[in-house]
């Protein structure tokens, strides 16, 4: 499984908990500006997904994607649930970047993020090899 998330970063590398480290792979979009956090894309086991999400503070999951057929990551045309947009706002609001409002789809979002740490990213160019 692929998501689109925000991670903690060290000397450029996503902070990733010990127990975490070896399953999780990642590509790099870029680092938020005046922050510590970067924006990647990762892939994972979706229960190695989750447990980062709701048990790391360093990691911030925006939206899990999946192909299927045609549909490449289909995921992104719908709305951003409001528990993912609070989380994604605490953080954001804490570096003094603009918010993201309430009725956006997840395309918006990671695109409005995306394109604020690089403003090269092209969704369309972007991906990962899954786990599994």
């Amino acid at each position: 499984m692929k998501a689109f998330c925000l991670m903690r970063m060290v000397g450029g590398q996503p902070d990733l908990p010990v127990a975490a480290q070896g399953l999780v792979n990642w590509v790099f979009c870029d680092r938020i500006p005046t922050t510590n956090w970067g924006a990647y894309l990762v892939a994972a086991t979706g229960a190695n997904l989750q447990a980062l999400d709701t048990q790391w503070a360093g990691f911030v999951g925006i939206v899990a994607v999946t192909e299927s057929g045609d549909v490449r990551w289909g995921e992104l045309e719908n709305p951003t649930a409001d528990a993912v947009r609070t989380k994604i706002n605490n953080l954001l609001e804490a570096h003094n970047q603009p918010t993201i409002p309430a009725g956006w789809t997840n395309r918006q979002v990671v695109r409005a993020i995306y394109e604020r740490a690089n403003a090269h990213f092209d969704l369309s160019n972007f991906d990962i090899m899954d786990v599994g």
